[in-house]
């Protein structure tokens, strides 16, 4: 970042745009990564995509994504990271809400093979929360193949369930602290014997 020119206070260094754009650059075409598809290949330098678990991948991903939104009424797209989540609410007899729900998926996929972006159809996870027993979706598919629906799925470290109940992720937490006390009380019966 350049330096302010006179006084040494802590905001001495201000970060510019151009700064920013040539570190950006500077850190792509530089950074190797390998792929792991069963097995481990090389490492190759890329130009493109972001570096997985990168601390700079989340704000390359804002930037890429700030231009798609849905903001209509009974949808909305979520971003978060490197995470989107299309939600939408059904509620019609007829359908058109679930000819919207469709065509906003379209959409997303048009505006992803536009933008150069790939979706993982296989990470892809379909949740429904049903509000009427009789409604029947049709499945949806993405790039020729179809997403998987699920009765639970876990969306930034909370799992949601069909019927919005979180025993799911209750029983998960509550599996997770016992996991944690127990190596706790382990720690506790050693330090009993180090002393």
């Amino acid at each position: 970042m350049p330096k302010k020119q006179g006084g040494s206070g802590p905001n001495d260094f201000q970060p510019t745009a151009i700064t920013s754009i040539l570190w950006i650059r500077e850190f792509l075409p530089t950074s190797p990564r390998g792929c792991v598809s069963g097995s481990t290949s090389d490492m190759l330098t890329v130009s493109t995509g972001c570096p997985h678990r990168c601390v700079l991948s989340p704000v390359l991903f804002s930037l890429f994504t700030n231009d798609f939104m849905i903001n209509e009424n009974d949808f909305k797209l979520i971003k978060y990271a490197e995470d989107m989540a299309l939600v939408g609410l059904l509620y019609k007899a007829d359908s058109s809400g679930e000819a919207a729900y469709l065509a906003n998926i379209k959409a997303l996929q048009t505006w992803c093979h536009t933008s150069q972006l790939v979706m993982n159809v296989a990470k892809t996870k379909e949740l429904i929360l049903p509000m009427k027993q009789d409604m029947n979706l049709k499945p949806v598919s993405l790039t020729g193949q179809f997403v998987e629906t699920v009765g639970n799925f876990k969306y930034l470290g909370t799992i949601l369930d069909s019927q919005l109940s979180f025993s799911v992720n209750t029983e998960f937490t509550f599996k997770k602290c016992s996991q944690r006390l127990y190596l706790l009380r382990g720690l506790r019966s050693l330090s009993a014997i180090m002393c």
